[in-house]
């Protein structure tokens, strides 16, 4: 085995949308963040010459999966209120602090509530989160 194994473990990550500390995750993939877009893209002259051209799309969305119980739910559904009705964006951080992945996004808003579901005991809620500007640092890596 080369190296140390990586750990991980939510319950050493944080994840904040303005005031709210996001916890609660479902089961599985928890969260993804992902920028729009791609970085490059690629021209073709009738010649054969080849330009490469960045694209410069500084936008993104995160995706967060909470159990139907939890409190924070009840939270975020403010603050995306709040936003509708004052037009305010809300920073959005998460830190694992054991694999040093982070995402640092400073204007964020819910894209929309989630659909209103009932069954027989608890299941996910998704949440998607619009972010301008984000970092995404993946272990110790250069921010992208």
């Amino acid at each position: 085995m080369n190296g140390v194994p990586r750990t991980y473990d939510l319950n050493k990550s944080v994840l904040t949308f303005g005031t709210v500390n996001i916890t609660g995750y479902a089961a599985g993939e928890a969260a993804t963040f992902e920028l729009e877009g791609v970085d490059w893209a690629m021209n073709k002259g009738s010649h054969g010459e080849v330009s490469f051209v960045a694209q410069h799309n500084p936008t993104g969305k995160a995706t967060v999966r909470v159990m139907k119980g939890n409190p924070v739910n009840a939270a975020l559904a403010a603050l995306a209120s709040t936003s509708m009705l004052t037009g305010a964006s809300f920073p959005l951080f998460f830190v694992d602090i054991l694999g040093g992945d982070q995402v640092i996004a400073p204007f964020c808003k819910i894209e929309k509530i989630p659909k209103l579901s009932t069954g027989d005991g608890d299941y996910p809620v998704e949440w998607v989160f619009l972010m301008a500007q984000p970092e995404i640092t993946h272990g110790t890596a250069i921010p992208v």
